[in-house]
């Protein structure tokens, strides 16, 4: 019973050990050589279920199944070795000829064990069942053990050979350790073959691999996903960076023409989805730029218009204000501010008056709401709120001189 008991137990340890290398998820899928290895431990797992079974049937004396297991266990654990070579090659990167011919040799032991098994069903030359029950050994069982023994130390010491020459030795030569490792325990295999050696070897090296092997790889792929990460997050801010620089204005700080298109588009986009029920448009225009270019020069021209904005900013300072022009600038009114407007915009335009006659900044403005089912655009709002304010700028410069 405690035959069959070990191999259960290494079935549960491989799995719980193993859990997020047997299923498939993206960052699992990133280790170096996961899927040969998957292959491997699933090829284990049969192998495991096999020597368990084998040990219940044995002890029960269902000699005809038990001779079937055999048949199945001898396939599995010459497949065993066959997927180790696989990932041996797959994980050191070398599928060069010693990688090819390792994959060759695989195969024909599988083949081999294969016609073995066929010629030992009409003649008993790897084992049997005497008329007792009893399992017995042959000849061809213990040369496929010294075989798959000797494959098993000749990989091993590929392994520990190619660490030499690589960045990863003291996980090269782990990787080496545990073949040479089963190896041994196979080799014991012979000598009491009702003793699950081969089984312990294996769960052994499986759990090595995993703590020596499978941690670091995980390590340096958190590391490397980490560095990634970082290097991404840096190029976000950058582009980020570089995209405020691009929709923010050089001279007043505000969004600028391309600022302005954009977030009518979106706007645009709300209307056509029927997302948005009611906003405003404020035009902007400063009077008298020209005149103070020409009579007091571009710094003080550009000193007004920076004034100019900074006025608009504080009136309507829940807005997104943008300038589209050299003296023209919009404000867009959704919020505290749209259910304020009337009063924010007679609030400004007192300013503006009293401005108007002590030769201070003179700012024309124009207000038009969102007609929802009737605009369909921002343009609409803004075309209305444009011709507003040039009835505005004609009034103020009207006052000016009365």
């Amino acid at each position: 019973m405690y035959y069959s008991c070990f191999a259960l137990l290494a079935i549960v340890l491989i799995v719980i050990v193993n859990y997020d290398i047997l299923i498939k998820n993206e960052y699992s899928e990133l280790l170096e050589g996961n899927d040969s290895y998957r292959q491997y431990l699933v090829g284990c797992i049969v192998f495991f279920a096999t020597d368990s079974a084998w040990g219940f049937l044995y002890q029960y004396h269902c000699i005809l199944l038990c001779y079937l297991d055999t048949v199945v266990y001898n396939l599995a654990l010459v497949s065993v070795v066959f997927l180790w070579a696989r990932y041996i090659v797959i994980y050191l990167g070398n599928a060069d000829v010693f990688g090819k011919v390792f994959d060759k040799i695989g195969i024909l032991l599988v083949s081999l064990v294969t016609v073995l098994l066929i010629v030992n069903a009409f003649y008993p030359i790897m084992f049997s069942f005497d008329a007792g029950g009893e399992y017995q050994t042959h000849i061809a069982r213990y040369f496929l053990l010294v075989v798959q023994a000797f494959f098993y130390c000749i990989v091993s010491v590929y392994s520990i050979a190619v660490s030499f020459k690589g960045i990863n030795n003291f996980r090269y030569r782990t990787v080496g350790g545990v073949g040479v490792l089963v190896s041994m325990f196979s080799i014991l295999q012979m000598y009491l073959p009702l003793v699950p050696f081969t089984s312990i070897g294996y769960m052994i090296g499986i759990i090595l691999l995993h703590t020596f092997v499978l941690e670091e790889l995980k390590k340096e792929q958190n590391e490397r996903l980490k560095m990634l990460l970082d290097r991404e997050r840096k190029q976000f801010e950058e582009l980020e960076q570089a995209r405020q620089k691009a929709y923010i204005d050089q001279m007043t700080g505000v969004h600028n023409k391309r600022a302005y298109y954009e977030y009518a588009e979106k706007m645009d986009e709300r209307i056509r989805n029927h997302e948005v029920e009611d906003f405003g448009v404020i035009v902007f225009d400063l009077n008298n730029l020209k005149m103070i270019n020409d009579r007091y020069g571009h710094e003080a021209g550009d000193n007004y218009i920076k004034h100019g904005c900074k006025m608009i900013c504080k009136k309507f300072a829940h807005s997104p204000v943008f300038r589209i022009g050299g003296d023209e600038f919009v404000a867009i009114l959704e919020g505290s501010d749209y259910e304020s407007r009337k009063n924010l915009l007679a609030s400004f335009d007192a300013i503006i008056d009293e401005n108007n006659l002590m030769n201070g900044v003179v700012i024309a403005s124009g207000l038009a709401e969102y007609r929802i089912h009737k605009d369909e655009r921002v343009k609409n709002v803004f075309d209305r709120a444009d011709k507003r304010m040039y009835e505005r700028k004609i009034k103020l410069k009207a006052n000016k001189f009365t």
